[in-house]
């Protein structure tokens, strides 16, 4: 009996632990809430994290770039609405949500939960960088993006913040 179980198990593939995509590395033990993930992050960011920018604005919410999907990187193609959170390129036909455009940015990433945990792991980490490079000198954001008034940090700098749960390491 002990024999099948050890078969059994050891003709079952080993999970990845850690999905590697370009100098980013995704820890698959962890979990994430896409709920959570799909209300903190908009589309605009994830399309700033990517160095994509708005060619035109077509209506309040509604804008057209250039699709990294396509070859032409003349011809804008990608129409995006950032209030829905939502794309769509009229080349590829590829569409979707925040989910969706990452997954298609990354091929490596196959499923809905790692495109949560890449969003999660990496982009946060972008966003958190990004609001404090927007801060100015005088406020420091740190952790929950909760700013914090340089007066309380006792005229100290910080130089360094670990965020382990997000796997980044911000110096300043």
């Amino acid at each position: 009996m002990e024999e099948q179980i050890k078969t059994i198990n050891e003709n079952q593939p080993k999970r990845e632990r850690v999905l590697i995509i370009g100098d980013y590395k995704i820890d698959l033990t962890k979990w994430v809430d896409i709920n959570e993930v799909k209300k903190s992050v908009t589309l605009k960011i994830i399309l700033e994290f990517y160095g994509i920018t708005p060619v035109r604005k077509i209506k309040e919410d509604q804008y057209i770039a250039v699709s990294p999907f396509c070859e032409d990187k003349n011809k804008p193609s990608l129409s995006y609405n950032v209030i829905m959170n939502a794309f769509y390129c009229f080349e590829s036909k590829i569409k979707g949500n925040i989910f969706d455009f990452v997954m298609a940015m990354n091929p490596d990433i196959k499923d809905l939960r790692t495109a949560a945990l890449f969003i999660d792991q990496v982009i946060r980490g972008y966003k958190t960088i990004k609001q404090i490079d927007n801060l100015g000198d005088d406020v420091y954001s740190v952790g929950n993006f909760t700013p914090v008034p340089s007066e309380t940090l006792h005229l100290f700098r910080l130089k360094s913040y670990t965020d382990s749960a997000r796997n980044f390491t911000l110096t300043y």
